[in-house]
């Protein structure tokens, strides 16, 4: 198998679930420092009000915090606690390691199960090694049985039994639960700079065959949907198609009920705006057009989603990060929609704040972008005829 880099792994289960330090002081005194940390210069020294064991003085702590850094207590009201499910990145730039980043930063709790282990830097993977099929299982067994999931995300499943393991797993959760569970599919078949990271496409075929189904959204790039209509024998030239034609033909193909198509360093149809924008296309079936019994009479919708695009820079983990950062946002209640606007704008300034992690590629700063979330202003929603 060919693996330049491994951009997401894995599995991302989500829930939301109301959670207010100040008032019920469920947080100890090193979760209280490393939160702080995400939001304070490097100066800052605890308050007098912070003693660990101390529930009154923590309280204060963290009230005396908010106001000192004006962050918006609401916003502390809606901490998540998510369940991960994924692969490890040795070099922490993406994988089970991103996820927790990303979630954490956007106040989510993120639980691990591990499918596969990677030996990986920068540069390149030097070693992957699967977890037994019977180990996820006890791992997801040890989750379902006692935390209630919303939202799960999927990136690389590494091998057709985990993929048939994952599914079949899904499926009988399903079958228990009033409410389908939402998930995620980050299709990690190509690197965003056109490597192949699966060995045939008989495996791309069998992955969508079985995930798709599932999904509620699917993440790919331009050379993973090249990739998926090659899977589905849809032969079409679409270096000659516009992106939301094409954004929209995989939607279809798959028959999911949206598809995020997320813009490269390439120039698509030579569109001017792609050199100097980053452009997203979000398609949206509509479900009210929608007749189970005949299928037909469905429309779609398309959005751009606009802004400008940083610096060249050789990033590791994007992928992945924004699929996480969708999950968090559904599992906040968000609508598909809103969710992929505000990953958009979050995955933006984990580039834009990148800092040197190797001798290949930047790390993402997940904990500044979510610092600086609400002061984006340079997103444009364009609804595409």
């Amino acid at each position: 198998m060919k693996i330049n880099i491994i951009k997401a792994f894995g599995i991302l289960l989500c829930r939301l679930k109301k959670y207010n330090p100040v008032t019920t002081g469920d947080i100890n005194k090193f979760e209280f420092l490393f939160l702080k940390a995400s939001y304070a210069d490097k100066h800052w020294t605890p308050p007098k009000g912070l003693h660990e064991n101390n529930e009154s003085g923590l309280e204060t702590a963290v009230r005396e915090t908010l106001e000192e850094t004006g962050i918006n207590k609401d916003k502390y009201k809606l901490l998540n606690y998510q369940k991960v499910k994924s692969g490890s990145d040795s070099c922490a730039g993406a994988g089970m390691q991103a996820d927790l980043k990303t979630a954490m930063s956007l106040g989510c709790h993120c639980c691990t199960i591990l499918v596969v282990l990677t030996a990986q830097n920068t540069k390149e993977v030097k070693s992957i090694i699967e977890v037994d099929e019977k180990f996820i299982v006890e791992q997801l067994d040890a989750i379902f049985t006692d935390i209630t999931i919303e939202v799960v995300k999927l990136g690389v499943l590494y091998s057709k039994k985990i993929i048939s393991l994952i599914h079949n797993y899904i499926t009988n959760i399903n079958k228990m639960r009033e409410k389908k569970l939402l998930v995620v599919f980050d299709p990690v078949f190509v690197s965003s700079s056109g490597c192949m990271l699966v060995e045939n496409l008989d495996y791309v075929k069998y992955a969508l065959d079985l995930i798709c189904p599932l999904s509620c959204i699917i993440t790919p790039n331009f050379y993973e949907c090249k990739v998926i209509l090659e899977a589905l024998n849809f032969n079409i030239d679409i270096n000659n198609m516009r992106t939301s034609d094409l954004c929209k033909l995989v939607t279809e193909k798959l028959n999911i009920n949206a598809c995020l198509f997320k813009s490269c360093n390439i120039d698509i149809n030579t569109e001017d705006e792609n050199k100097l924008y980053a452009v997203d296309h979000l398609c949206i079936k509509n479900d009210n057009d929608y007749d189970t019994k005949i299928k037909q009479n469905i429309s779609y919708d398309v959005y751009k989603l606009k802004s400008k695009r940083n610096p060249q820079k050789d990033i590791h983990g994007t992928g992945c990060t924004l699929s996480t950062a969708i999950s968090c946002f559904l599992s906040k209640k968000y609508d598909i929609i809103q969710a992929c606007i505000e990953s958009k704008k979050y995955i933006y300034n984990c580039i834009n704040y990148a800092y040197d992690l190797g001798s290949k590629s930047q790390g993402l700063n997940h904990l500044k972008a979510a610092q600086h979330l609400t002061d984006f202003r340079e997103l444009q929603v364009i609804k595409v005829d």
